[in-house]
């Protein structure tokens, strides 16, 4: 089964919720990267948002494989932010620090 979440942190990782983003940043990366931390730090608001990704998995689609390290936040924060990248030509290396 994939994993929600791998909540062990390696050395050099920063937390999530210790990454500061500039308010007055006229990108739209960093306000994406706002709610998806948002997201992660409210357990009620993760799990559903889980719960609504795992209802739309296809049945066809075995949980159990994969590429390892996978985890569906990472999928999520990918997914979220690839239409972004599209959008923006700025800088993308915010997206490296929240996916961990």
């Amino acid at each position: 089964m994939r994993k929600v979440i791998d909540m062990q942190m390696k050395i050099g990782e920063l937390a999530i919720g210790d990454i500061k983003f500039d308010p007055r940043s006229r990108d739209e990366i960093p306000e994406v990267l706002m709610g998806l931390q948002s997201i992660y730090y409210n357990r009620e608001v993760r799990d559903r948002v889980f719960e609504v990704l795992m209802d739309i998995v296809p049945d066809n689609v075995d949980p159990n494989n994969g590429r390892s390290g996978m985890y569906l936040w990472k999928i999520l924060v990918l997914g979220t932010l690839r239409p972004t990248f599209r959008t923006s030509e700025r800088s993308n290396f915010g997206i490296l620090i929240l996916v961990r």
